[in-house]
């Protein structure tokens, strides 16, 4: 952390008061964004107009994983805008000070880190029901337990295996996604190509299982960082993994959300690929839409 903060600090900063101006405009803003979210949550709701449990869970994880991006992001900055004093005539106060900054660069993004493999394991358990629960809920409850100590603890074998262990979260429900989409995939292929149809579920499942394997990827890349150990390539990912942490699963909770309004084109006849809480409508081939 130290060594990227150093480069940003020299780079961009030179004065700790334009570092803390910045991160206090940050923080305002991301207030005044969920401020926006929540009037348009109440406004729909003072229209008339039932607000759908998915708009409203859509709202919470959005908000959260902004909120931590951006705090994570502000500290950052005010921590880059200590960094030349801390290395000159630094206080006892600014010491403290920094410590406790890099506490929270430490901690605040473990927030997203699990939040996004709940939305990855729920995603899966989605499409999947009761057939995969026990192997999520025990998978992600071991994950859940083990990251935050190894993070408290400070125990370098511990935090690899706390990041192996989302590695292997997100990976897990990335192939149960692949394998749901693939089945999609072969019972309709053959009508598919004579018609020269496609469907709007083939296309959201392929773009949430793109989406996953590039965020797959992206932890892949830290654990073998942190493990070989690769020190600008784990700079560089530490930085980045917060955010990116953020932006899958709100897209695949804006996705799910989509699909839910078009139940009538999702579900298909004799097909697995289905909401595990919500009613099955069915659509014959012959209603496919054209590509």
């Amino acid at each position: 952390i130290e060594r990227a903060l150093s480069t940003s600090a020299s780079a961009s900063w030179t004065a700790g008061r334009d570092a803390s101006d910045m991160s206090r405009d940050l923080l305002r803003r991301s207030s005044d964004s969920a401020w926006i979210g929540s009037v348009d949550i109440r406004a729909s709701n003072e229209c008339g107009e039932p607000v759908p449990k998915a708009k409203v869970y859509l709202f919470v994880v959005i908000s959260v994983m902004f909120s931590v991006a951006t705090a994570h992001i502000a500290v950052v900055i005010a921590f880059a805008g200590m960094w030349p004093q801390l290395q000159q005539n630094a206080s006892s106060k600014d010491i403290a000070l920094a410590g406790r900054l890099q506490l929270v660069i430490t901690f605040v993004p473990v927030a997203n880190y699990l939040l996004s493999g709940l939305v990855a394991a729920w995603r899966a358990w989605l499409l999947w029901g009761r057939k995969v629960r026990f192997f999520l809920i025990a998978l992600y409850g071991i994950g859940i337990v083990v990251i935050p100590i190894a993070f408290w603890k400070q125990v370098c074998y511990g935090q690899i295996i706390g990041t192996v262990l989302s590695t292997v979260d997100i990976i897990s429900s990335v192939l149960l996604l692949a394998l749901r989409a693939w089945r999609h995939k072969k019972f309709i292929e053959g009508e598919l190509e004579r018609r020269g149809k496609s469907t709007k579920a083939e296309k959201i499942l392929t773009l949430i299982l793109r989406l996953g394997i590039m965020y797959a990827i992206a932890w892949i890349l830290f654990v073998i960082a942190k493990s070989v150990p690769l020190p600008h390539l784990y700079d560089a990912m530490l930085a980045m993994l917060v955010h990116i942490t953020g932006i899958y699963p709100t897209l695949v909770v804006f996705l799910v959300y989509r699909e839910k309004e078009r139940r009538d084109e999702y579900f298909l006849p004799l097909t697995t690929v289905q909401f595990a809480s919500a009613e099955v409508s069915t659509l014959n081939v012959d209603d496919l839409p054209p590509r």
